[in-house]
């Protein structure tokens, strides 16, 4: 059982993205969610066209989050400037140690 007492570092919460319009829209998240705690590892994987680039373009602000939610250490991700977001995210491989910064 994790402690009660850490947080995330990531979360993402009930991510929906669709690209195109009307008949040619296509939806590539549909409620996709995710818990990343310190010392976590993860894949993403998936066939082509799954969303794994798109869940990664949100993560990363390149896409605007719409429906759902993304928190790095329990923050929103639209309440922090691009930079931020591109800072902790690159700097993901020292979660360890820079996660509260983010």
């Amino acid at each position: 059982m994790r402690d009660a007492m850490i947080e995330p570092v990531l979360k993402l919460e009930g991510l929906m993205r669709a690209f195109g319009d009307g008949d040619t829209q296509i939806r590539v998240l549909n409620g996709a969610a995710a818990t990343l705690y310190p010392g976590e590892a993860v894949a993403l994987v998936g066939p082509s066209g799954a969303g794994k680039s798109t869940v990664l373009a949100l993560i990363e602000g390149f896409y605007p989050v719409g429906d759902g939610a993304v928190r790095w250490a329990g923050t929103d991700v639209r309440e922090l400037p691009r930079a931020a977001l591109r800072t902790c995210w690159w700097g993901a491989a020292r979660w360890r140690s820079n996660a509260a910064s983010c």
